[in-house]
């Protein structure tokens, strides 16, 4: 296990209750070329009788790095965690699973136990909690820079279709922000006739070039005018930007080679 892998599985088994294992799998457990872009997907199968607890892990999670975005996913005893962490001036790409089950089997996706080892279950596995709440920061903010990340990394590989798809939801997170910040200048959110409103300059979709390091360009220019909006409707917002466009800058580099 390299550096950054070691310093994830220590972390998780100290601050994560009641593992009974956790396996890697997914591109770094597999032949397939790893590159910059690529993630860690972990998946810890906690002992049967432990609730599925979200907050311990989030919270485990942020002491693996700063977390510069993220998505949950909940489904039946499952729980879905993806994170871009800032980990010694690099993002690093988390996504862990935390169940009672091991994955399913996938001849294509090799798994190795990493810590712990599996036994047959004996007891019916608690719900997870529901009751759970995040800050507006977790459920609002997180997953759109999380996205910003997905987004590079798909234009990077060259998978335009699902970049410029992630793009579009990008633009529209900005929109979002900017009809809020109309409602609250006009006092009121309901709008028979508009103003005529454009994107600003710089993130007008005519700008979209076709080759990678331009579309990186756009997604620099789009991140840079998110976050100045956000940081001007939120006095307690804190700006992920440098992060994201150093980010980009590497990115770019990586593909220039």
């Amino acid at each position: 296990m390299d550096k950054f892998f070691t310093h994830v599985i220590r972390t998780l088994t100290e601050r994560v209750e009641k593992i009974q294992a956790i396996l890697l799998h997914g591109s770094q457990n597999s032949p397939q070329v790893v590159d910059m872009w690529s993630d860690h997907d972990i998946w810890i199968v906690l002992n049967p009788s432990a609730y599925i607890n979200e907050p311990q892990l989030v919270q485990a999670v942020t002491n693996i790095g700063v977390v510069l975005g993220s998505e949950l996913h909940k489904k039946d005893e499952q729980l879905l965690y993806r994170t871009a962490v800032l980990w010694e001036s690099s993002i690093r790409l988390l996504d862990i699973t935390l169940s009672h089950k091991e994955p399913t089997s996938d001849p294509l996706d090799r798994q190795t136990i990493v810590f712990g080892h599996l036994e047959p279950p004996s007891v019916t596995p608690r719900s997870p909690i529901t009751n759970t709440t995040f800050d507006p920061d977790e459920t609002r903010i997180s997953p759109t820079w999380f996205k910003y990340i997905v987004a590079i990394n798909k234009f990077c590989r060259n998978d335009n279709l699902i970049g410029m798809h992630l793009l579009l939801d990008l633009i529209r997170e900005y929109l979002v922000l900017e009809m809020v910040e109309r409602d609250h200048r006009k006092k009121t959110n309901i709008h028979r006739h508009g103003d005529h409103e454009f994107l600003p300059e710089q993130i007008r979709l005519s700008r979209i070039k076709e080759s990678t390091t331009q579309v990186l360009d756009y997604i620099a220019d789009l991140a840079y005018a998110y976050d100045k909006k956000l940081a001007s409707m939120d006095e307690d917002y804190i700006s992920r930007l440098p992060w994201i466009l150093e980010y980009i800058k590497r990115s770019q580099a990586q593909v220039l080679r």
